[in-house]
C-alpha cells in the first residue's frame, strides 16, 4: 500500500510541474490523478495471488464430485462454481469470472504437481492404486490436515483415470490397458 501511495505522490508531483508549466488545467490534472490512481488501485487489488486454503480444498472437492475427464464439459460447471466461491467468499472482488475452464484446469494440475505420490496402475486388473512410500508423506507439508490430504490422494486418482481415458482413445491400437 505504501508503494500505491508513493507512486500516486509522484504522479501528482509530476502533473503539478506540468500544470505549473501552462500544459495542463487544475480539473485535468485531479482528473488524470484520480483515473490513474484507480486504474493501479484496481491492479494491486487484482493481481494479488489466491491464498485460500479453502479455497484449494473446495477445488479438490469439485474434481472429486463432478470426475471431470481432459478437456471436458465438467471443467467448466467445476470452473462455474469455483468462480462463485471466489466472488462469494470476497477472494474477487468482481461477479466476473477470474477463471476461464482451461486456466481452472491448470490451476488444478499446478495444485497437484508434486504434493500427491505417483499413482500406478495394476496392469493384471487395470484399476488405479495409490502407493506411498513408508519414508514419505502424501504431501510435502505435515500441517495440512488429513481432509486435505485425501482430497489431493483421490484427485490425483481421478486425474490420472481421466489422462489414461484420454490417451486410450487417442491411441487405440496401442494396448493401453483398459480402465
Amino acid at each position: 500500500m505504501i508503494n500505491f501511495l508513493l507512486f500516486v505522490v509522484t504522479i501528482l508531483a509530476t502533473l503539478t510541474d506540468i500544470w505549473l508549466s501552462g500544459v495542463l488545467s487544475p480539473a485535468m490534472v485531479i482528473r488524470i490523478c484520480l483515473g490513474g490512481s484507480m486504474v493501479v488501485l484496481q491492479i494491486w487489488l487484482f493481481s494479488r495471488p489466491i491464498s485460500n486454503e479453502t479455497f484449494r480444498t473446495k477445488l479438490l472437492l469439485e474434481v472429486i464430485t463432478h470426475r471431470p475427464s481432459i478437456a471436458g464439459k465438467e471443467w467448466k460447471t467445476i470452473t462455474y462454481n469455483m468462480n462463485q466461491y471466489l466472488f462469494k467468499a470476497g477472494l474477487w472482488k468482481t461477479p466476473y469470472h477470474f477463471f476461464c475452464e482451461h486456466q481452472c484446469y491448470e490451476f488444478f494440475k499446478d495444485l497437484i504437481k508434486g504434493k500427491y505420490p505417483d499413482v500406478q496402475w495394476d496392469t493384471a486388473n487395470t484399476q488405479p492404486f495409490i502407493s506411498v512410500p513408508e519414508n514419505q508423506a502424501a504431501t510435502q507439508n505435515p500441517d495440512v490436515e488429513p481432509t486435505v490430504k485425501w482430497c489431493l490422494f483421490k484427485a490425483a486418482e481421478i486425474q490420472a483415470h481421466a489422462v489414461r481415458k484420454y490417451w486410450q482413445s487417442q491411441y487405440p491400437d496401442v494396448g493401453i490397458p483398459a480402465i
